[in-house]
């Protein structure tokens, strides 16, 4: 079972749980890093998240993946927040943060740009698109365009 097969498996069987304790599952990824294997979990609420919400997920969450078994090889398995400069890879990250400035880098160049900084507007009827306006140019972008993708927070 490829990565992604295993992120969207754990998606189904925590998601229920996460949302009875109060939370919005942000995101699953099972990734590699360095030699070790981790099942990130982020989380997020209108609140923000802290420490405490973090090890109450997971204290919720963590049977309910062993019970499961999905992961063959050892793994870290970690519950975390979303962070103020949170990743964006789906698009309905990209729409819980429209009017928001975000960085985009792309697989390809576009218009001679490899990385784009604008503000996330409305998402277009298109499935999978999302819309980015800088100050020259509004930009029409699908998610598989898109290598990576974090909100910018302006610290001033």
């Amino acid at each position: 079972m490829g990565n992604s097969s295993i992120a969207t498996l754990v998606r189904g069987l925590i998601e229920d749980k996460i949302n009875e304790l109060g939370y919005e599952l942000w995101d699953v990824e099972y990734v590699k890093e360095a030699a070790s294997w981790y099942l990130r979990i982020t989380i997020d609420s209108k609140n923000g998240i802290s420490i405490d919400d973090c090890e109450k997920v997971h204290l919720a969450t963590e049977p309910i993946v062993d019970k499961a078994d999905p992961i063959d090889n050892q793994y870290y398995f970690e519950v975390t927040s979303p962070g103020i400069e949170r990743v964006l890879r789906t698009r309905e990250h990209f729409e819980k943060c429209v009017g928001q400035k975000a960085a985009i880098r792309l697989f390809k160049p576009l218009d001679g740009q490899k990385s784009i900084v604008g503000v996330i507007l409305p998402p277009p009827e298109e499935k999978n698109t999302v819309e980015i306006k800088t100050d020259l140019k509004t930009y029409k972008l699908t998610i598989s365009e898109i290598a990576k993708a974090n909100i910018v927070f302006d610290f001033e």
